[in-house]
């Protein structure tokens, strides 16, 4: 009977351990995460975050780096991940820096009682880390209107170019089959003049430009959020 009950006192001993060590890991450990966060797109959270205004990470080659972060029901970023790199490995690491410093509304469930959430920040860089393409791309699009059908094939325009940019013919060389949607592409083409230039000051002799009617986006919910400002 004194042997089964030494038995039964030190089955009770290593759950009541086990037990206050889950306990104590639960509650202090630094990188604990919610593990039901809801997935919620970046423009329903209003949450305050950016690039520093001094940064230098230099060419940024995809133009934007997306971080895949969860947030608390407190509105504290528990964690953040690369979602979508940007090319470059020093902008990546600043985009990480920078969301684990952001600063979030607590989002609110149901009956008004805040959750923890899961989303996406999105940190564009500058125009001037961006690549000539990248450049062209975002002055091109700016010039351009469209209301028509939906357009799946993309539009590819040849252009000659002087060295400081000035645009000297724009001819499209593949048709997305939509001459509307043609006509709408080479048209933003002839209002981007001049095109910018590289590196060195100069714009190549020939360029070859690639519309889409919309253009790609990285994976997840990645596009600019719209919370409180730009956040460049």
């Amino acid at each position: 009977m004194k042997r089964f009950a030494t038995l039964l006192f030190g089955l009770y001993a290593i759950s009541a351990l086990a037990q206050a060590s889950t306990q104590n890991d639960a509650g202090t450990s630094a990188d604990a995460v919610p593990t039901s966060a809801r997935l919620v797109s970046a423009n329903e959270i209003p949450c305050e975050y950016g690039l520093p205004a001094n940064a230098s990470y230099g060419t940024v080659p995809l133009g934007l780096a997306s971080v895949a972060v969860i947030i608390d029901e407190k509105g504290k970023v528990q964690s953040a991940r690369i979602a979508q790199t940007s090319g470059n490995a020093a902008f990546d690491d600043l985009a990480l820096s920078q969301s684990r410093l952001a600063t979030c509304k607590p989002f609110p469930g149901l009956f008004g009682k805040s959750i923890p959430i899961e989303t996406t920040f999105v940190f564009v860089a500058g125009p001037a880390h961006q690549p000539l393409p990248q450049k062209i791309r975002r002055l091109v699009h700016s010039h351009l209107v469209w209301h028509g059908d939906s357009v799946s094939l993309p539009t590819v325009i040849s252009v000659k170019c002087a060295p400081d940019g000035k645009l000297l013919s724009a001819t499209i060389v593949q048709s997305s089959g939509n001459f509307a949607w043609d006509a709408a592409a080479l048209n933003a083409v002839r209002l981007s003049d001049p095109l910018p230039t590289d590196d060195s000051g100069k714009t190549p002799a020939l360029i070859k430009i690639t519309l889409y009617q919309q253009e790609p986006v990285p994976k997840r919910n990645a596009g600019v959020p719209r919370s409180w400002g730009r956040h460049h």
